[in-house]
């Protein structure tokens, strides 16, 4: 399986290098990542996994507090 990074482009900025030329990189901020979902052969035919990043939210508290703010 391939590894690889998620994350969140921030923006675009250039490197200088000595001899004055300038190269054009993307700022990326990596988060750690957690494993949503798994599929297997047996129950979807193939093999994957859905990865997310970023802070997890509590859905009761979330729900509660959707419930006051009408």
């Amino acid at each position: 399986m391939a590894i690889g990074l998620v994350g969140q482009k921030l923006g675009m900025t250039r490197l200088l290098s000595d001899d004055g030329s300038a190269s054009s990189v993307s700022v990326i901020k990596i988060e750690p990542n957690r494993i949503v979902q798994t599929k297997t052969i047996d129950t979807d035919g193939y093999n994957a996994v859905q990865v997310t990043f970023g802070k997890k939210i509590n859905k009761k508290l979330y729900n509660y507090l959707l419930y006051f703010l009408r």
